[in-house]
């Protein structure tokens, strides 16, 4: 986000040496700035302490800012496990593991409750929406349309991902449609970026990967998909 000439990124680190194996309890959200959108950037603060992960940041029609992310960020900024000896990450074992991971998340209460943050300054201090009624949202796509209305990607699963949508921060939220998770032939949709094009039309952007035959081998493979939809509630998967 840019105010002043300035760019502010709000991206997630992993405390106390953690590689990303221990996302559900070292990640973190940093403040860092830079003159240029390349960079560098420059660390200024921990914008939401442990465990916060998959941070988007808003601009709100009121003027105020918002982040919307997974985990609750009550922990300490330093907080989570100690992995100065930690073993080596199995990114691919880890993904196959995926749906328990989203079911561990909503039964510990990490993807619901206090998950998106308000503040009056891009540079804090970031208030927990306690009472909001987004409820569990994995990999959250927030945007706020043109109107100020404010709609949330949210998956729940390989195969399941809703769009919400509110008139404020903390809501009420309203489930209003089914976007894709899944292409036909197998690619699991995720991390979408939401956005409205100039005619008014919606448009998500996803990584894409395949978990099977071989997860490991992406020789090949498309790495990021498109869907679309007229009116926001029937969507559309891209030919690739």
């Amino acid at each position: 986000m840019m105010k002043k000439n300035l760019y502010h990124l709000y991206v997630v680190r992993m405390t106390n040496n953690c590689t990303l194996e221990h996302w559900t309890k070292n990640s973190r959200v940093d403040h860092a700035i830079s003159e240029s959108p390349t960079g560098p950037y420059r660390f200024l603060d921990v914008a939401i302490p442990t465990q916060s992960h998959n941070p988007v940041p808003l601009a709100l029609k009121d003027g105020t800012y918002a982040i919307f992310h997974i985990g609750s960020g009550e922990g300490d900024s330093n907080g989570g496990d100690d992995c100065n000896n930690s073993s080596e990450y199995r990114f691919w074992e880890q993904r196959t593991m995926e749906a328990t991971t989203y079911s561990n998340l909503e039964s510990t209460g990490r993807g619901g409750g206090s998950t998106i943050h308000v503040s009056d300054s891009l540079y804090g201090p970031w208030r927990p929406v306690v009472n909001n009624t987004l409820g569990f949202c994995n990999n959250p796509a927030p945007f706020v349309h043109p109107n100020g209305t404010i709609y949330v990607g949210c998956r729940h699963g390989i195969k399941h991902s809703t769009l919400r949508r509110a008139e404020s921060v903390g809501g009420p939220y309203k489930e209003i449609a089914d976007i894709p998770a899944m292409s036909p032939d197998g690619y699991v949709l995720e991390d979408p970026q939401l956005y409205v094009d100039h005619r008014g039309h919606f448009h998500g952007i996803y990584h894409a990967y395949k978990l099977f035959p071989n997860a490991s081998n992406c020789e090949n493979e498309i790495v990021a998909s498109h869907s679309f939809s007229v009116d926001g509630i029937h969507w559309h998967l891209s030919k690739t």
